[in-house]
């Protein structure tokens, strides 16, 4: 609960501080996403953020760090469902 209340109140001030602010990054945002933009949203955010995995021969360090810190590996937990 600890970490939803705080990744929630960082998300609200990312909402007041970047998103929202007439003279922030992005301008004034005249309108919320509303469901007929959603479509057009989701091809920005699919040509924006992009992800790849470094190269083991020229990135050594990087292609590890990423393997154990950034692949998720399932464990019991994962496959736990809860009330049986």
């Amino acid at each position: 609960m600890t970490v939803s209340n705080q990744f929630y109140d960082r998300f609200k001030a990312l909402m007041h501080l970047v998103i929202l602010d007439k003279d922030g990054l992005f301008g004034e945002v005249r309108q919320l996403l509303v469901k007929c933009q959603m479509e057009e949203v989701i091809k920005f955010i699919e040509k924006a953020i992009t992800c790849w995995l470094p190269s083991l021969i020229s990135s050594l360090t990087l292609y590890h760090l990423v393997v154990d810190n950034q692949i998720h590996k399932c464990c019991p937990y994962c496959q736990h469902v809860p009330g049986y």
